[in-house]
């Protein structure tokens, strides 16, 4: 719209096109990267949760570490009902 009005001429359009176009560029190819750690990083700590949970299952008396690992909180009710929320998330 600057340019139309003669506010700027057409090299410095040019310019700041070009270089908006890459900033567009860099922001795309940064969201790409955060996106690729963050699907990394969960694969890490399925991994270590899930070698948490075999180790639960093969033992009869489970260690305090191993549930405080494996369990992110309890609610406990009034009417004697209890919900454990597990860190691990099934993703099948």
């Amino acid at each position: 719209m600057d340019m139309l009005k003669g506010i700027i001429d057409e090299s410095q359009y040019l310019r700041i096109s070009e270089n908006i176009k890459k900033e567009i560029d860099d922001n795309k190819k940064y969201i790409d990267n955060l996106k690729n750690k963050k699907i990394d990083s969960n694969k890490i700590d399925n991994k270590k949760i899930e070698k948490y949970i075999n180790e639960f299952l093969s033992l009869e008396n489970p260690t305090k570490e191993l549930i405080i690992n494996l369990v992110e909180k309890i609610y406990i009710y009034q009417d004697k009902r209890i919900d454990i929320i597990f860190t691990y998330k099934n993703t099948t």
